[in-house]
């Protein structure tokens, strides 16, 4: 079975409640805190501050990747089909696609709001 990106960012979610839990932080800080957190964990680490920096690039460049599949995929579904002039903007992750038949956000599953 093909991990989604949906399905990664409720991973995500999961271990930000989780931390959230330990922590009492508020939804508004949480993600800051938790990579705040991340941070000294990585600089109590015997490959010093770059093991964070390392890992931080690692998983931008992962995440570039896996974003890009994702929307390879979608623009070769045959039932997306590309309307001109309208643009569909996901307000919780901003993706955008000029799909018109899709309802929801392919990354987050969110509704779409018509631009």
């Amino acid at each position: 079975m093909d991990t989604t990106n949906l399905r990664r960012a409720q991973w995500a979610l999961a271990a930000l409640r989780e931390f959230q839990s330990q922590t009492a932080t508020d939804d508004e800080d949480a993600v800051a805190d938790l990579l705040c957190d991340i941070m000294h964990l990585c600089g109590r680490n015997p490959h010093g501050w770059g093991w964070f920096e390392t890992n931080l690039r690692r998983a931008r460049d992962n995440y570039e990747a896996e974003v890009e599949e994702e929307h390879a995929a979608l623009a070769s579904t045959p039932t997306a089909v590309p309307r001109k002039g309208s643009t569909h903007e996901c307000a919780t992750c901003g993706y955008r696609s000029t799909f018109a038949d899709m309802v929801r956000c392919p990354c987050c599953g969110e509704p779409w709001e018509e631009k």
